[in-house]
């Protein structure tokens, strides 16, 4: 079903821009007219075009571009769980160009802000995500702290809803923080 949905998708585009072009090329006032009505009869249809997806609501290795769409495509519910420390090293910015951290979606999204993208690109169309919620589980934090300098440290940060643990086993003092809530193990 979504394939045949994608199929559609790709013949109306492909004939909007076929009727674009020959809109563009016609010799004669009719006959360009004729073209456009062609082609606004498939923008009014492709508008009308229930796009289906297949749901994705677990991520793992993904920037926080990819987060926002995948957030967007996904009702704004997602969570990145991860054995390593990855998703540390991307807000980082592992694969921006010039390294800079990028925690504007993992903010939003883990406080349920609305979350806006907007790209230059022509081709892209403008994203509005209403109250997200993106979670983030990974078995490797400690790892993360010790390497990365270029983000904060999570237990610094303000996130109301976060929980941080570490097992009692392998520390000799265990602290959870749930919001403004400490509790210390043995």
């Amino acid at each position: 079903m979504i394939e045949q949905n994608r199929n559609q998708l790709n013949i109306l585009q492909e004939s909007l821009k076929h009727a674009q072009k020959q809109a563009a090329k016609a010799q004669s006032a009719d006959q360009r007219e004729e073209y456009r009505a062609q082609a606004s009869e498939l923008v009014e249809e492709l508008s009308n075009l229930e796009i289906l997806i297949c749901p994705q609501y677990l991520g793992d290795d993904a920037t926080p571009e990819s987060i926002a769409l995948l957030l967007n495509d996904n009702a704004g519910r997602l969570a990145l769980l991860s054995p390593e420390g990855d998703v540390f090293d991307l807000m980082a910015g592992r694969y921006s160009s010039n390294g800079a951290p990028n925690l504007g979606v993992y903010l939003k999204g883990h406080a349920g802000d609305d979350i806006r993208v907007n790209r230059a690109n022509r081709d892209f169309t403008a994203r509005y995500i209403h109250k997200p919620a993106l979670s983030i589980l990974t078995a490797q934090a400690k790892l993360w702290l010790i390497q990365s300098s270029t983000i904060p440290n999570p237990f610094e940060m303000d996130w109301q809803r976060s929980v941080w643990a570490q097992r009692s086993d392998t520390l000799t003092d265990m602290e959870t923080m749930f919001g403004n809530l400490q509790i210390r193990g043995r």
